[in-house]
């Protein structure tokens, strides 16, 4: 069973999330490694490794069988016990004297399941209604099954069944060798922690976790201090909601999800972090003042969070992952996020972000690159992290002058050729925008605002430059007589379909009008034997008016055609009435 599939807690039992709050804290506890943020949430606990130790094996199913009460039996009663034990359902054998009470064997035994097989495929509902079962017992099962599906233990253990530790001397040598390692690179410690966190073998990850066990034991001072200060904040509930609402810098879990992961009311969740700041600020010691201070130094007031990891790195100190050098940044700060500005971390982010916006409204929005460098170097943004804070912010660098692109686009286009100093289009304004623009919308906004002058077709300039506005060249024109003679006498052929039947206006040729000399936006309506007909020309594009009447009185239907010929001297127009095809042949 030294599969490398069934690591983790979610491989042998991934229903963790029907324990108690109070369980799987105590889950946590258990399984947590070393130099890690306590596990609170389901999908955290489910991630955890499980222990390679048999003491620690036997503590897992404790606390297990412990949570299996009334309820969460309940919870599970409509699933097979190879749903809750995944990994039981490949184990040979079954129940034994060394994992059941001898009155649970005598009771299997009676219903014909003594072995896993027999048992994997019967759900806890029904494995509850056999004679004798109780809660407890139905408990028992399951945690035999825990044990019986966990993968072979490799640990070397005592007399007593604890891991036998090595020599002091050789964890003090290791841990000397892995402060060399984390003050000159970290790889080496890097390369154990991967083994102890990693889905290998069983006996690899149990070395690399009882290698790192044995050098944070007899580690450097510097994390000693700052371990004492982390356990200080509490018991393991009081560091988690520590750890997760104060010392991560990331993406924090909501309040209300790590209140009812660790079973706290909502009005208990805000005192609950206050009372562990202060005793995890209390047992600070003054030792801890100048690795807090030189921290400082190096991270300044604002910094990426990638350098983080660097700066304690040059301390001799694990990544911010490990809640003990998390605490010192907490010490050092405290920092918190930079909202809107992701990998972003300042002691206070409301000021440099009010600050960073009246650096670059000064001077109308258009700074030179130096100056506004300059300024926030004085803010808390260091010189050499400038060019990515701007990338952050609602400004682009243009031509080495650093150009607000907040507020009003037009404005914006102004401030963007003001910085240029010359002719740009619609196009090239738009994409510099903070928000996506149309080049259309733009340049039709741009025509309408007399700040600005259109120089030829696309490129617009400031009017104070002094440039000619562009006119578009008056299309040649032909003599109407040439197009479209006017003989007073035109002829239009409808077809007639469901629209016209419906009474629908629909556009007629520019010539019928303009033969019959009606003018644009003229209207004038023709009389026939069957009705009146208007056409209309107030519109570029010249429209009949309802061709109903006529069409019902002529007798038409759809397929017809009807052929109109206007006199424009009398005013009428005649009808004639062409059968479709199929009704001609009918």
């Amino acid at each position: 069973m030294g599969d490398e599939s069934q690591d983790r807690l979610r491989h042998l039992f991934p229903r963790a999330d029907v324990l108690s709050p109070a369980i799987r804290v105590r889950l946590s506890e258990l399984l947590g490694l070393p130099g890690s943020m306590p596990a609170v949430l389901a999908e955290e606990l489910r991630d955890l490794p499980l222990p390679t130790e048999d003491r620690g094996r036997r503590e897992l199913r404790a606390v297990i069988e412990k949570g299996l009460g009334r309820e969460a039996l309940a919870a599970l009663r409509t699933l097979p016990l190879s749903d809750v034990v995944p990994p039981i359902s490949t184990c040979q054998g079954g129940p034994t004297a060394e994992s059941c009470p001898a009155r649970t064997i005598e009771l299997l035994a009676r219903q014909k399941a003594t072995t896993w097989a027999d048992l994997s495929a019967r759900t806890l509902g029904e494995i509850a209604r056999w004679s004798g079962m109780g809660p407890q017992t139905l408990a028992g099962i399951v945690g035999a099954a825990l044990v019986a599906a966990m993968p072979a233990s490799t640990s070397e253990t005592g007399h007593d069944g604890t891991a036998a530790p090595g020599p002091e001397s050789d964890a003090s040598a290791l841990a000397l060798l892995l402060h060399h390692d984390t003050a000159t690179g970290g790889d080496l410690r890097r390369a154990i922690e991967t083994h102890a966190a990693g889905v290998g073998p069983a006996d690899v990850r149990g070395a690399a976790t009882r290698l790192l066990v044995a050098a944070d034991r007899a580690g450097s001072p510097r994390l000693a201090l700052l371990d004492r200060v982390w356990h200080a904040a509490g018991d393991h509930a009081y560091r988690a909601m520590f750890a997760h609402r104060a010392l991560r810098l990331d993406l924090r879990p909501a309040a209300k999800d790590l209140g009812a992961a660790l079973g706290l009311r909502t009005n208990r969740i805000g005192p609950t972090q206050a009372h562990a700041e202060r005793r995890a600020r209390s047992a600070a010691t003054p030792d801890l003042d100048p690795l807090a201070s030189d921290l400082r130094a190096r991270l300044g007031p604002a910094c990426l969070l990638r350098e983080v990891d660097d700066a304690l790195l040059d301390l001799g100190l694990p990544p911010r992952t490990d809640p003990r050098s998390a605490l010192l940044v907490w010490l050092a700060g405290p920092y918190r996020r930079v909202g809107g500005r992701e990998g972003w971390i300042a002691t206070d982010p409301a000021t440099l972000l009010a600050e960073t916006r009246r650096l670059l409204q000064e001077d109308g929005g258009v700074r030179q690159l130096d100056h506004v460098t300059t300024d926030l170097d004085a803010a808390g943004i260091a010189v050499r992290d400038v060019a990515e804070w701007l990338a952050a912010q609602p400004a682009v660098i243009v031509d080495g002058l650093v150009v607000a692109v907040s507020r009003d686009p037009a404005d914006v286009a102004e401030r963007l050729l003001s910085a240029t100093g010359r002719a740009m289009t619609a196009r090239e304004l738009a994409a510099l925008l903070p928000q996506p623009h149309s080049a259309t919308g733009l340049g039709t906004r741009l025509c309408r605002d007399r700040r600005f002058v259109r120089v030829d077709r696309d490129h617009f300039e400031l009017t104070e430059w002094g440039s000619d506005a562009f006119t578009e060249p008056e299309p040649a024109l032909r003599p109407p007589t040439e197009l479209f003679p006017r003989t007073g006498r035109s002829e239009l052929r409808v077809e007639v379909d469901a629209a016209v039947l419906r009474g629908a206006s629909e556009p007629v040729p520019l010539h019928v009008v303009e033969a019959l000399g009606l003018p644009c936006g003229g209207r004038r309506t023709f009389t026939t034997r069957f009705g009146p007909v208007a056409l209309s020309h107030k519109a570029p594009q010249p429209i009949r008016g309802s061709m109903r009447p006529v069409a019902l009185a002529a007798g038409a239907t759809e397929g017809d055609t009807l052929l109109l010929e206007f006199d424009a001297a009398t005013g009428d127009a005649s009808v004639e009435l062409v059968l479709a095809p199929s009704s001609a042949a009918s």
